[in-house]
C-alpha cells in the first residue's frame, strides 16, 4: 500500500487518499515498534495491548525485523535496538553517529557464537 500511495503522489501531490494511506501506515508502523519493544521509551502499556511484554522470542524479532527491512519499513533502525534487547537482555543506548556499532555490541554481549560472552583477552 505504501508503495502504491507513493507512486500516486509522484503524479498528483494533492491526492488526499494517498496522503491518508501514507500517514496511517506510518502511524501503524510506529505503534507496532512500540508494542514489540520489550521496554519502549516513553510508551506505557495498557490492559489489552497485543503484546503486553513485547517480543521475547529471538526468532519472532528476527522475522519481524527482516519483514520491515524487506518491505521498506521506516523503523528498521529502531528495530535493531529491539533486536539487541531481545538477544542480549538489555537495551543498547549507543548510536551510529558516535561510532557505536550495534552488531559489535551484540557480539560483545553474547559472543561470536551466540552462546555467551566471548573469552576475555588477557
Amino acid at each position: 500500500m505504501q508503495q502504491c500511495a507513493q507512486e500516486r503522489l509522484q503524479t498528483d501531490l494533492a491526492d488526499p487518499a494517498s496522503r491518508q494511506i501514507g500517514i496511517a501506515l506510518s502511524q501503524g508502523r510506529q505503534q507496532i515498534v512500540q508494542f514489540v519493544d520489550p521496554d519502549p521509551p516513553k510508551f506505557f502499556r495498557v490492559e489489552g495491548d497485543p503484546w503486553p511484554y513485547g517480543f521475547s522470542d529471538t526468532r519472532a524479532v528476527l522475522l519481524w525485523l527482516s519483514a520491515i527491512c524487506e518491505f521498506g519499513g521506516g523503523h528498521a533502525g529502531v528495530g535493531m535496538y529491539i533486536l539487541c534487547e531481545v538477544l542480549t537482555g538489555e537495551k543498547f543506548f549507543g548510536n551510529y553517529w558516535d561510532d557505536a556499532c550495534i552488531f559489535t555490541e551484540i557480539e560483545r554481549r553474547i559472543g561470536p557464537s551466540g552462546n555467551g560472552p566471548p573469552p576475555s583477552k588477557g
